[in-house]
């Protein structure tokens, strides 16, 4: 039999079937080999891996042990002190579905887990369904879909153009160097301009084979199918960004980005800046930091992005700060910010999302930041959270890690799946 080091083993008793044994149990490495190996080795995601380790301190405690300690607050999960034929009946008499709470869970989690069910299942009857349309409903369909085209068509602007900008959207420093807001700007206006042109080379072709005029393409078909299911054409969304809203959604929400945009060039830099409005977040808080890198002639890779949630909303805002930007536009999932307390609280029954307000983004040297007793909370665009690994080792929906000051511990928010989203999917 073998023992840890410094394990004594006491002598068997005659009539004993127990070997008992002085066990000083590894409890740091338990949850090492089990929750980033066992488990962790098979995840890319570190905020995955953080997940997994969370929980599983949860189990491997000192605590356990105990008689009394339980896994969950209402205390239907404990580990039995009691014989083989205990523990069955045990597993016999727990709840045939886990509630939340098993996992750290709030109740609004039972309610989201339910909602992508029903529309997980009712994608699934569209897919099957094909296109329909009954005897005689092809025309009117196409009617439709004709008339969706054309108020798309005459709402879409004119590409986006550089030499339209303000005087203070592209300005340069004494070097001749464009500042780095603005090179981020015009990196998203091409993508941008991309996105247009998909749009309405597809819509005006969509039109002609509806028309008889050119044929009707495998694409142009898959086209059709999509916008007479209120779904985002496949051409437009590999032309666009993530997002999971249903196409009159989606179409509202592009012309909102279109139209930021314009204010941004046209009118010079915003007091506060809708963040889910671009296409790659995650530059803009490069160029927050490159900015402030060369204000203060500070390395760029010693600086990471810092934040101090504000308690009034983007458009109470009057004017930019000094150093750093104001952003706005995000939600709150598995949890909320209290705006009187300025500190994340847990969600109010059956709200599944807490609107987040304008935040001060603001760079900091690394190795100067003292996270204090606050939650390290992941931002995403979309409610996924998931996405291809990219070359730092995060997904590529993963944008930034806000600090969110709490009085609580991470593990509590970490176990609730606390995380900010750029959108959501309605």
């Amino acid at each position: 039999m073998y023992l840890e080091e410094g394990c004594t083993l006491h002598p068997q008793e005659e009539g004993s079937e127990e070997i008992k044994a002085d066990v000083e149990v590894p409890w740091d490495t338990l949850n090492v080999t089990v929750a980033e190996i066992t488990y962790g080795g098979r995840v890319t995601d570190i905020w995955d891996k953080r997940a997994i380790a969370s929980i599983m301190r949860k189990y491997f405690i000192p605590e356990l042990i105990d008689g009394d300690y339980k896994f969950s607050e209402s205390g239907k999960y404990y580990a039995p002190e009691t014989d083989l034929e205990g523990v069955r009946e045990y597993i016999t008499s727990l709840p045939t579905e886990d509630p939340p709470e098993v996992f750290g869970l709030d109740d609004n989690a039972d309610t989201t887990f339910q909602q992508k069910e029903t529309r997980l299942l009712l994608e699934s009857v569209v897919t099957s369904s094909g296109m329909g349309g009954g005897d005689g409903g092809g025309s009117n369909q196409d009617e439709e879909i004709i008339q969706l085209a054309e108020i798309i068509l005459e709402r879409l602007p004119k590409p986006f153009d550089n030499r339209n900008g303000h005087h203070e959207t592209f300005k340069k420093d004494a070097k001749g160097s464009m500042n780095s807001l603005g090179v981020f700007l015009s990196q998203e206006l091409v993508r941008f301009n991309g996105l247009i042109q998909a749009i309405e080379i597809s819509l005006r072709e969509l039109i002609k084979a509806i028309k008889g005029i050119v044929v009707m393409s495998g694409d142009l078909e898959s086209m059709l199918a999509a916008l007479l299911f209120q779904r985002v054409p496949k051409q437009w969304e590999d032309a666009g960004y993530p997002c999971l809203k249903p196409l009159n959604s989606w179409i509202e929400d592009f012309f909102e980005r279109l139209e930021f945009m314009d204010d941004w060039l046209r009118q010079g830099p915003r007091i506060s800046y809708w963040l889910p409005g671009f296409f790659f977040p995650q530059g803009f808080m490069t160029a927050v930091k490159q900015t402030y890198s060369r204000n203060y002639k500070i390395a760029v890779d010693t600086l990471m992005v810092g934040c101090e949630f504000l308690e009034m909303d983007w458009g109470d805002l009057e004017e930019s700060p000094k150093d750093g930007v104001y952003i706005h536009g995000l939600f709150m999932e598995g949890g909320r910010f209290d705006r009187d307390d300025l500190k994340l609280d847990v969600s109010f029954p059956k709200e599944l999302f807490d609107t987040i307000p304008a935040i001060w983004l603001v760079p900091v040297k690394t190795e100067e930041y003292d996270i204090g007793t606050k939650y390290r909370c992941p931002l995403y665009k979309t409610s996924t959270r998931a996405g291809t690994l990219s070359t730092t080792g995060h997904s590529t929906n993963f944008v930034v890690a806000l600090d969110v000051p709490t009085d609580k511990e991470q593990d509590f928010w970490i176990r609730r799946g606390c995380a900010m989203l750029c959108m959501l999917d309605d």
